[in-house]
């Protein structure tokens, strides 16, 4: 058993890279460029592995669940948004890399195509589809948040209170991308939004279908 535990823990590293090295295959320009390396590398790597920082993340979402409604809403939506994203990535990433051992992996590293084909096989459509849409939307609030006089307004006290309650993992985790969202500009970021959107879409439309 632990040996098959073992096994699915590298598989889904494998899942993760690979879907790492897909982002820079589909947005190398961005990863690239001094002005939105931060912003990519925070939504394309950093929000999609939060499970993977252990137990201080664990404790800091269990405690948020209890704490949220004293948060300022848009904060709290902000980070329930990363909660969720993360959540069910988790799952799907684990269940992908079930299907990955399933088709005979040997622990070697992954093409995207292979990546692609593991992507269709696994499917759950309806789990991507909101996985994008989460993951667009809070893409869409950090940079409303960072580029408008409301986010100076709504860090202070969601510090404060993060501290007082013991979340501020998770508050500077928030923060990180509020700092990347602000080094782009507003066109800037528009433009890597809508690559976003029309790449991810056509990506789950030409391999799960309309």
């Amino acid at each position: 058993m632990a040996q098959t535990n073992e096994l699915l823990e590298k598989a889904k590293l494998e899942i993760m890279q690979a879907q790492t090295r897909r982002f820079k295959e589909f947005y190398g320009e961005y990863f690239n460029r001094e002005d939105s390396a931060d912003l990519v590398n925070f939504f394309m790597e950093k929000i999609y592995n939060l499970d993977s920082q252990g137990d201080i993340i664990q404790t800091a979402i269990n405690t948020f669940g209890k704490i949220k409604n004293k948060l300022p809403v848009e904060i709290k939506k902000s980070i329930q948004d990363v909660i969720d994203l993360n959540d069910v990535t988790h799952q799907m990433d684990e269940g992908m890399a079930e299907v990955l051992i399933a088709r005979g992996w040997k622990g070697e590293q992954i093409a995207t195509s292979e990546l692609t084909e593991v992507y269709k096989q696994y499917n759950h459509r309806d789990m991507r589809i909101k996985q994008l849409e989460v993951m667009i939307d809070t893409l869409e609030f950090s940079h409303q948040l960072a580029h408008s006089a409301l986010g100076k307004v709504l860090l202070g006290p969601a510090r404060l209170a993060a501290r007082i309650f013991r979340v501020m993992v998770l508050f500077e985790f928030l923060e990180e991308g509020y700092l990347a969202t602000r080094k782009v500009t507003v066109d800037d970021f528009n433009e890597f939004l809508h690559k976003v959107e029309e790449k991810e879409w056509e990506y789950l439309y030409v391999n799960l279908g309309k």
